[in-house]
């Protein structure tokens, strides 16, 4: 059970109520690092092998996705997710669960007819899709750029970004 701390200052410009749980205080690892649960504020996120768009990525994260805070350099922060470690821009990370939209009613897939791995776009599904302007030979095309938020089956992200027919 959380234990809740509570701090209350009186200041002649006015009074400040400061409320704190053990789940939102920060955490220290062995070597006395602070450790700070953290969310991903931004869509879809970066995460680097180090901290600057220099380093390759790795993978996204997407809102509302909780995550460890470990060290911080540069306007950078290095996160642990998932059994995992990376950087990510601090400015996409907030010490609060960021609101995130409700996803559209479904469809069933029968009457939507596009490929759940990409957004942003309807991807066929077909034999094989190709980005319009490419140099592919369908039989099905489509226009980009759009987001790829599963396995890419039709490889139209040719560069592994997460976006495809850029």
């Amino acid at each position: 059970m959380a234990s809740w701390k509570v701090i209350v200052a009186l200041a002649s410009v006015g009074l400040l109520l400061y409320v704190a749980s053990e789940a939102n205080s920060p955490r220290f690892d062995s070597e006395g690092s602070a450790r700070t649960m953290l969310y991903v504020t931004g869509d879809m996120v970066n995460v680097r092998t180090g901290p600057s768009i220099e380093n390759p990525r790795f993978g996204s994260l997407t809102a509302g996705t909780r995550v460890i805070g470990l060290s911080e350099q540069s306007g950078w922060r290095e996160i642990s997710f998932n059994g995992r470690t990376g950087w990510m821009s601090s400015r996409y990370l907030s010490r609060r669960k960021p609101i995130v939209a409700s996803p559209a009613p479904s469809i069933p897939r029968t009457e939507r007819r596009c490929h759940p791995s990409y957004s942003g776009a309807c991807v066929p599904i077909a034999s094989d899709v190709d980005c319009a302007g490419g140099s592919g030979n369908g039989p099905a095309y489509v226009r980009g750029p759009f987001r790829v938020v599963g396995p890419d089956v039709y490889r139209l992200d040719r560069d592994r970004d997460g976006i495809a027919c850029e």
